[in-house]
């Protein structure tokens, strides 16, 4: 009776399932950011970023989250979400100029959330529409709570009398 050994039977059932399995313990990852991070942009009317694979569209971009604030913690945008295959955008109107903070949830295809933020630096033109600011963090369909700026008490004025 002949002795076999299994040695590399088993060795190579080990490579074969660790090939298979590998892309398993993979998670999805931010790709870009537009605007990029570190950056300088002049005209933004949209955030939006893009992963390694497919984000997971529940419908309505449930679970998925941008929020877009200035110096202040001022919040900005609609918190509207597009999902098309592996990007998310949202539309924004910015206030004044400065840095704005982008931090981000977003769930890949694979059930796993991708998260964290990126910074970059609004210097818009001379004559651009400045955006309303909220005090809170927008919910799609819901209307936000603007930032109130105080006007100027009017002075009062002198009257003649008889």
């Amino acid at each position: 009776m002949k002795n076999r050994s299994f040695a590399p039977a088993v060795a190579l059932a080990f490579l074969f399932t660790g090939a298979l399995a590998s892309p398993a313990f993979a998670h999805a990852k931010l790709v870009s950011t537009s605007p990029a991070g570190d950056s300088s942009a002049t005209d933004v009317v949209q955030i939006s970023l893009t992963a390694n694979e497919d984000l997971l569209d529940l419908g309505d971009a449930q679970g998925f989250v941008f929020s877009v604030t200035d110096d202040a913690g001022h919040f900005y945008g609609d918190g509207c979400l597009t999902i098309d295959g592996s990007s998310a955008s949202m539309p924004v109107q910015l206030g004044a100029a400065g840095e704005y903070t982008v931090a981000y949830r977003v769930v890949s295809a694979d059930g796993h959330p991708i998260e964290g933020d990126w910074t970059f630096t609004y210097s818009p033109a001379p004559d651009a529409v400045v955006g309303e600011a909220y005090l809170e963090l927008p919910v799609c369909g819901e209307e936000p709570v603007p930032v109130v700026t105080a006007e100027p008490t009017p002075e009062p004025t002198a009257t003649a009398t008889d």
